[in-house]
């Protein structure tokens, strides 16, 4: 198929340009009437012999018949190098050369049959393993014969109700992996029952359940949040890098790997190359652009892997640059369509001085064929095939690259590396708690399947484990809960052989190695997508899939996505209950965007009356919009609660400026929050409601009241000029930051509404009342945002966002129309 697409690719070319052969220069006279002026433009003979060499490189077969790439030996993998570097790194965190090495691990049930080989692990990783027993002959006969070196184990006698502070001395996590048999023949406390078959029948089995499941675990959260909080983080490297792509010799890899694609595939003249520098550590990208012929770019780009890259549980793509002052392109590919869907996202360079760049997978721009597409779809750095730099004239969106001149061009790169900041002691979970995956019956108010043995004691001992981790959720601590299907006893599968799913409602069934459990919780400790997460896990029953180590499996969390039988399968997404004419509902849309949070968008037509339809009022009983879905039961209403909603379940996938951990940062940010609702808010939708909505749209001029509107625009003005001050202490609305966080959001799209209303807030009002001397005679209502240069400076950066042009694009459209109106009726722009 990909050979048809090339060939149809050729001869549509071939067919375009047909009129200018390469062996003669045609002129073609265009005329432009601008100004009383003729503007002639030549077009410069089309250099087929380029494209054709262009399209000989990129087609597979011709490949093979092509002597310049024809060279002996197979082209290298850049997947399989990827894949065979994250298993080295996964071997290490195994290792006692872990960043953990060293560090002091509370377990509690450590003599139960996933903790005895969670100790093994922990040990084997350097860590210091401090261990909660009953009894402490029997715990060090069965961990010696699980393996364990004893003599290095700190054993403390009691339980869950004997915690003193001194157990979480330099204590860095705590893993809680123990639980309550169904029906078990004997305890070793003598408060427990010696036999039972039920709960109904046994009333102590209950008290004991009661007493370890839900009150044990509350007073050790309650130790763990007073006690934990003082530990040191791991000194480690904030970023960890992954050579992906290594520019150094032999130099015959890069032009076997790389090749150019100019603008002469579209009938363009600008070339280009790439090859490796004089010091033989870095490549060069080079050439000469040309607006000729309606052209303007020069790229390179590299053959589809035939592995792709994994790079899931990374952050983004790390460069070291050497440019020449110019803005340019990082492109990645997750297909092998050779005009498919491409990820952008620019760079500027500094001239003659190396820079490094960081280039975050949410910050990469879906394009097809210079147009964004909406909606936005997140890269998936699980399926990358190729890269690309280059060169543009053009940004997106018929948008001009602002540094963009004609001529030479240079940009010097070395490797092309991964990063991931590790944030380990930061960010990474400190609490682990092993769950069940039934108790997601519960939560979804699913009947246990009737087959179930000592099916009452099980319901029972799901709810203690259910409150147990709603105590968990509602504390301080950076939590994990892992909720494994059926477990069993034997080898484990490892990590390429498990599937994860973060949904609940029964999804996930099957069973799990107590092995590859072990491995999950240990592993938890090193991701920060797995903290305050809860997921069920299993074995894949159909065999292998494609993540290489535990940070492709978790990085499934937090997207809704998730792997089963090998394929990529598409959870449900969250749902926004949405309409672009709303400002609280374009600022979750940019939320979600500029996360890169996939999402489903279900239109809600406020002019017919959706919000008040019976299934919606289902959903959000204020019968506003916006409104959320998350997961199969989980309706949530009102911007401000949905933003900080999201930061809090998502922050694995957000970036900390939007709601900081900093409580003081914070509070400003539920302050301005507040305000926003009770000042700003209220008085622009009233203004723009009466002015614009009632009179324009819906054309009932004369039911509004002149006086009501005078009122609003008078405190909608104090509220601009309050904002106008805050600005004046910083770019952004919170003093002391460069980012924008989600007060931000919501103030910003509020105010862009403004752009609706005509210089004089009540022209279309007093136009229909036939008395247009009153136009003249309210100053107070002449309104125009240049009077509040903060404010301007403000909007001009918050529309610099990634996510701005697709959501606004609607509403741009409403503006242009109102424009329109009151140019043709003698009054200026707004």
């Amino acid at each position: 198929m990909s050979n048809f697409v090339h060939s149809s690719w050729l001869v549509t070319c071939i067919h375009s340009h047909k009129r200018v052969p390469s062996s003669r220069c045609t002129v073609i006279i265009f005329s432009e009437e601008k100004q009383g002026t003729k503007k002639k433009t030549t077009r410069k003979p089309w250099p087929f012999g380029r494209f054709v060499k262009t399209f000989l490189f990129f087609n597979p077969i011709a490949r093979a018949f092509s002597q310049e790439v024809a060279v002996s030996g197979s082209l290298p993998d850049p997947g399989v190098r990827v894949r065979s570097l994250r298993l080295q790194l996964l071997t290490r965190l195994e290792k006692d050369m872990s960043p953990l090495s060293g560090r002091v691990v509370l377990v509690i049930g450590a003599t139960g049959r996933v903790g005895r080989q969670l100790i093994v692990k922990l040990q084997h990783s350097g860590c210091k393993v401090r261990a909660l027993v009953r009894d402490e002959n029997r715990a060090i006969a069965i961990l010696k014969e699980e393996g364990a070196q004893v003599d290095k184990l700190e054993l403390i006698t009691g339980d869950l109700h004997s915690l003193v502070p001194e157990h979480f001395r330099l204590v860095y996590a705590v893993f809680c992996v123990m639980g309550v048999a169904l029906q078990p023949n004997t305890f070793s406390t003598s408060s427990a029952p010696n036999a039972m078959s039920s709960v109904d029948s046994n009333a102590e089995w209950k008290l004991y359940t009661e007493l370890v499941e839900y009150e044990g675990v509350k007073n050790l959260v309650s130790f763990a949040q007073q006690y934990l909080e003082d530990a040191v983080p791991v000194e480690k490297q904030d970023v960890e890098y992954l050579d992906i792509f290594p520019f150094r010799p032999p130099a015959s890899n890069i032009p076997r790997l790389w090749g150019p694609v100019d603008d002469v595939v579209m009938g363009g003249v600008s070339q280009s190359k790439i090859e490796l520098s004089s010091s033989g550590d870095s490549v060069i990208f080079s050439g000469q652009v040309s607006t000729d012929n309606f052209g303007g770019f020069a790229s390179v780009k590299t053959i589809p892997f035939e592995t792709p890259l994994d790079l899931s549980g990374y952050d983004g793509i790390y460069l070291r640059l050497l440019g020449d002052g110019r803005r340019y392109k990082f492109i990645i590919r997750c297909d092998k369509k050779w005009d498919g869907i491409a990820y952008i996202c620019s760079m500027d360079t500094v001239a003659s001085i190396w820079k490094e760049c960081y280039l975050p997978f949410s910050q990469f721009r879906p394009v097809f064929r210079a147009k964004t597409i909406t909606p936005i779809s997140p890269l998936d750095p699980t399926t990358i095939y190729s890269f690309q730099l280059m060169y543009s004239k053009f940004e997106y969106d018929e948008k001009l690259n602002p540094s963009f001149q004609e001529g030479p061009f240079s940009l010097e790169l070395k490797d092309i590396y991964a990063y991931r900041h590790n944030e380990l002691g930061t960010k990474t979970p400190q609490f682990v708690y092993l769950s069940a995956a039934l108790v997601s019956h519960l939560t979804h108010h699913m009947s246990l399947p009737s087959s179930l043995p000592a099916k009452s004691q099980m319901e029972y001992l799901l709810s203690c484990k259910y409150r147990a981790e709603q105590v968990i959720r509602s504390s301080t601590l950076r939590y994990t809960i892992v909720r494994p299907c059926a477990m069993y006893d034997g080898k484990g599968k490892g990590c390429n052989y498990l599937c994860i799913d973060q949904q609940g409602g029964g999804r996930l069934t099957g069973t799990i190695s107590r092995q590859d459990v072990a491995d999950v919780c240990f592993h938890t400790l090193f991701c920060k997508r797995t903290s305050k997460t809860t997921f069920q896990i299993s074995e894949n029953p159909n065999g292998a899939n494609s993540c290489v180590d535990y940070f492709g499996l978790f990085s499934q969390l937090g997207f809704k996505r998730g792997r089963r039988n090998g394929q990529v399968m598409n959870f449900d997404a969250l749902t926004l209950y949405y309409e672009p004419g709303s400002p609280p509902c374009r600022a979750v849309l940019m939320f979600l965007l500029e996360n890169g949070i996939p999402h489903k968008i279900h239109r809600i037509k406020l002019f017919e009356k959706d919000h008040l339809k019976p299934e919606y009022q289902s959903i959000n009983p204020f019968q506003k919009v916006p409104a959320i879905q998350d997961g199969d039961g989980f309706f949530l209403a009102e911007s401000h609660a949905i933003l900080k909603y999201l930061f809090r379940t998502r922050a694995s996938m957000i970036q900390e400026h939007w709601y900081p951990s900093d409580p003081q940062k914070r509070a400003k940010i539920d302050e301005l929050l507040d305000w926003h609702h009770s000042s700003l808010s209220w008085s622009t939708k009233l203004t723009v409601w009466n002015a614009v909505m009632v009179a324009k749209f819906m054309n009932q001029p004369q039911s509004v009241s002149i006086p009501v509107v005078e009122f609003a625009v008078g405190q909608m003005k104090k509220s601009l000029s309050t904002l106008e001050s805050i600005l004046g202490n910083g770019p952004f609305v919170i003093k002391g930051m460069e980012q924008p966080s989600i007060a931000d959001l919501s103030l910003f799209v509020e105010i862009e509404n403004l752009r609706l209303l005509p210089s004089h807030v009540l022209y279309y009002i007093i136009q229909s009342k036939s008395n247009n001397s009153y136009l003249s005679s309210s100053p107070a209502c002449y309104f125009s945002l240049s009077e509040y240069p903060h404010i301007c400076q403000w909007l001009d950066r918050m529309k610099r966002l990634k996510s701005y042009s697709s959501v606004h694009q609607s509403f741009e459209k409403v503006v242009a129309m109102l424009q329109k109106t009151m140019m043709n009726n003698g009054y200026a722009k707004i």
